[in-house]
């Protein structure tokens, strides 16, 4: 600070500053920019306490400025202290949120490959399934390779089927057979309704003999019997669906497969083995 300041020790004025000459004023103390100094100015009709007392008010001052100065200090150490341990904190959650972020994605691509081999596996069963169940439905439908159902014959009480199937093979296509060479079973198909006339189901000895049968069931048409092969539950299903997305006079059945004939085609084609 570019100021004068005279004390007194043992009554004898004493110039402090280097650059002050005599008869220059005495000036006041400036102001600090973090305190205040006292504003009382030396003079030289001060006593020496008085002039003891202004310099102690100036000591304190420049003590009070500097606490404040090593105040600031600590603050700004102190909040760069707990800056830094924020800091740390937060790298330390991003460290555990990324290693955890590595733990699922390792388990998320690990359960995707289990994933993707059930599938294979399922597919695998259902393929399988589906094989087995090919087979399984051909060796039932060739069980039934020799039967037909005969539809429309009037059902009494203490009826034979065995002789019914007879009378209507013979009246109506023409055809003779032996009840005890050419029938292995015949019987009703379903529960007894009233005014319902369930068709029977004939197993004949021999496929040839069937074949007949079902290959003269044309002239059948227009009369209120009719003849169609026993199939397998599946290949109904199969059957029906085809007859609604190509007609009932375009689906037919031989042998257990199915053809159907679409429109504009010159041949049949099978629509289920």
């Amino acid at each position: 600070m570019d100021k004068k300041i005279t004390n007194f020790f043992g009554g004898k004025k004493r110039d402090l500053s280097d650059e002050s000459k005599e008869g220059d004023e005495p000036k006041k103390v400036k102001n600090s920019s973090v305190s205040e100094l006292p504003d009382e100015v030396f003079d030289d009709s001060m006593s020496p306490s008085e002039g003891f007392k202004i310099l102690f008010k100036c000591l304190r001052s420049v003590e009070s400025q500097v606490k404040n100065i090593f105040c600031m200090i600590n603050d700004t150490k102190d909040n760069q202290i707990k800056g830094e341990k924020r800091l740390q904190e937060l790298q330390d959650s991003v460290d555990f949120i990324s290693k955890k972020f590595d733990i699922y994605e390792k388990d998320r691509i690990e359960n995707e490959k289990k994933i993707d081999d059930l599938e294979i596996k399922v597919s695998n069963l259902n393929d399988h399934v589906m094989q087995l169940q090919n087979q399984l439905d051909f060796q039932q439908q060739y069980t039934r390779r020799n039967c037909v159902l005969i539809h429309g014959i009037e059902e009494g009480k203490g009826e034979n089927t065995d002789k019914l199937v007879c009378d209507v093979i013979k009246d109506e296509l023409d055809i003779t057979i032996d009840i005890d060479k050419d029938i292995d079973r015949s019987h009703r198909l379903g529960r007894f309704k009233q005014d319902k006339k369930r068709p029977i189901i004939v197993k004949l000895v021999r496929h040839n003999l069937k074949h007949k049968i079902y290959s003269n069931k044309k002239k059948l048409k227009g009369k209120k019997i009719s003849i169609t092969e026993s199939l397998t539950q599946f290949r109904v299903q199969n059957l029906n669906q085809a007859r609604e997305e190509y007609g009932y006079k375009n689906v037919w059945t031989i042998d257990g497969r199915i053809y159907f004939k679409a429109k504009g085609d010159d041949k049949p084609k099978i629509y289920y083995d």
